[in-house]
């Protein structure tokens, strides 16, 4: 955008939510913070809403007015407004009139497709009408951050895991799915960040943050049972495959979601019910009881992937078992092989 700090701040007069009206010159005297957002009631902009309706404490101690702009028509404003019950005004700019004074009336890229829209910008204004403050959008890491340990391997270069009868074995396989499920969690969160985006509905935030939450209760069972056996995860070496996956699909949701649960969430279906069979034949029953949480969760894990797939290749009209195919052949290293858990993988078993 071209605006910068200490720039006087465009003026503008908007019709509000509630029949109103609002001018920027009628707020000297006040601090002003102006936020533009692509789009009332989806995930993104309806967790940027609640974020500054909750913190509107610290904004009255400062004394600032709070002014959110779209180009939603007022109705549409009085609908979000009512249902989150936001404290602030809502302006609405249906021409991009004033977004493009501000420099963020942007093109943008969805799916392919380029089209113009609101990019999400945040700005604080004096007193005197001069912009102090200025944020554009955030921008998410291309790498989540990571613990010290464990070292990461190319796949290549991995030790052979031991078998799993003897207590190394059973380190070492606990220990690799501590690590599948650290990766998981990475995955999720950064599908929403990555991906959420105005043309989304919330559920789409609000499933994939379930799905972090649970893949964190995985690690956090997984690393007590290592504890348990005087073992830690970040001991033995790790391989980086999970988030390679990530990296090749960082452009594209669709590849994202036909790559991490329809095949590496799916794959780990296929193979955990002869991992539970096995710690039970060897008496670990306790860390047997962990993988039917994690099978079960998982579940759940691929339906949500499924889902968000079917979703998106509608809204492309594509069709949806050819894309997934095709996609899995262009950005899926591996092989696909049996044997193939089918009523996991369609959800028609939790256990």
């Amino acid at each position: 955008m071209s605006l910068k700090i200490g720039d006087k701040a465009p003026e503008f007069t908007l019709p509000t939510d509630g029949g109103g009206t609002i001018a920027l010159k009628a707020q000297r005297g006040k601090k002003v913070v102006v936020y533009f957002y692509p789009k009332d009631d989806t995930s993104g902009c309806t967790a940027e809403a609640c974020g500054f309706r909750d913190a509107m404490p610290d904004f009255s101690k400062i004394d600032a007015t709070i002014i959110g702009i779209s180009r939603d028509p007022v109705r549409a404003h009085d609908k979000f407004k009512q249902k989150y019950q936001l404290p602030f005004t809502l302006a609405s700019d249906e021409g991009a009139e004033v977004c493009e004074k501000y420099g963020v009336w942007v093109q943008k890229s969805m799916y392919g497709r380029k089209y113009m829209g609101i990019e999400r910008t945040t700005l604080l204004i004096d007193e005197k009408g001069v912009i102090r403050g200025l944020w554009p959008k955030a921008v998410y890491p291309q790498r989540p951050a990571r613990p010290g340990r464990p070292l990461l391997l190319p796949a290549r270069d991995m030790p052979k895991r031991r078998a799993g009868g003897s207590l190394a074995g059973r380190i070492a396989l606990l220990h690799a799915l501590a690590h599948i499920e650290l990766n998981a969690i990475d995955l999720a969160w950064d599908i929403v960040a990555r991906f959420a985006a105005a043309e989304l509905p919330r559920e789409f935030c609000d499933d994939w943050v379930r799905v972090a939450a649970e893949e964190a209760e995985h690690h956090a069972l997984l690393a007590e049972r290592l504890t348990a056996f005087g073992a830690a995860y970040g001991d033995l070496p790790a391989h980086d495959g999970l988030w390679q996956a990530a990296e090749a699909t960082a452009h594209d949701l669709l590849a994202r979601l036909a790559v991490v649960p329809l095949v590496l969430e799916a794959r780990g279906l296929d193979v955990t019910h002869d991992m539970i069979a096995r710690l039970s034949r060897h008496g670990d029953g306790e860390s047997a009881t962990v993988l039917r949480r994690i099978y079960s969760d998982e579940i759940g894990h691929v339906g949500t992937g499924l889902r968000w797939f079917e979703f998106s290749c509608t809204r492309r009209a594509l069709p949806p078992v050819e894309t997934y195919q095709a996609l899995v052949r262009r950005f899926f290293r591996g092989t696909l092989k049996p044997p193939f858990n089918d009523d996991a993988r369609t959800g028609r078993c939790r256990h």
